[in-house]
C-alpha cells in the first residue's frame, strides 16, 4: 500500500506541475529550426581560415621586401619600401620541378629547395626567397633569398644593345 500512494503522489505532482508549465512539444514546434540557427551563426563567427592565411602570407612576403629591399639597393631601396602596401605584390609559389627553378639551383648553388618557395615581385625588384616554415600558417623570415633588380630601359633612346 505504501508504494501505491508513492505512485499516486508522485503522479499527482507530475500532473500539477504540467498544468503550471506549458507544453513542451508546442515550445518544440514554434522554434524548431533554433539548432540549425546556432550552427548558422556559430559557423558565420568563425574567421575564415583562407583569409587568415593569405593575411599571414602578405604580410610575410611584405616584410621579406621591407628587409631586403633597402640592403641590395641603399640609394632607390629605402624609398621604394617606405610607400609599400602588401596588397600591391605580385608573388606566386615556386614548383620545385619546373625546369626554371632546376636552372635557379644550378646557377645559384647556395640556395636550396624547400617546399616553400615564393617568387615576388614589387617594382623594379624580384626577389626568390625560401622558407623554412610555410609562411602562410606562422609569421617567419626568409630562410635564402635572392635578389634581383630589372633595369630601366631608356624611352628616348630605346634599349640597350
Amino acid at each position: 500500500m505504501p508504494r501505491l500512494l508513492k505512485l499516486f503522489g508522485a503522479a499527482a505532482l507530475l500532473l500539477a506541475g504540467a498544468a503550471g508549465r506549458p507544453d513542451i512539444h508546442a515550445q518544440q514546434q514554434q522554434a524548431p529550426q533554433l539548432d540549425r540557427e546556432f550552427y548558422n551563426k556559430y559557423l558565420d563567427s568563425m574567421p575564415d581560415e583562407r583569409v587568415l592565411r593569405n593575411e599571414t602570407l602578405l604580410n610575410n612576403l611584405a616584410r621579406v621586401v621591407k628587409k631586403l629591399v633597402p640592403r641590395e639597393d641603399p640609394y632607390e631601396g629605402p624609398a621604394h619600401v617606405r610607400g609599400l602596401d602588401p596588397k600591391t605584390l605580385l608573388y606566386g609559389p615556386v614548383d620545385p620541378n619546373s625546369p626554371f627553378v632546376r636552372g635557379i639551383m644550378k646557377e645559384l648553388p647556395y640556395l636550396r629547395i624547400t617546399p616553400y618557395m615564393y617568387v615576388i615581385k614589387s617594382g623594379p625588384y624580384i626577389i626568390f626567397a625560401t622558407f623554412r616554415v610555410d609562411p602562410r600558417a606562422f609569421i617567419t623570415a626568409e630562410h635564402q633569398s635572392k635578389t634581383i633588380k630589372e633595369k630601366s630601359q631608356d624611352i628616348h633612346n630605346g634599349p640597350s644593345r
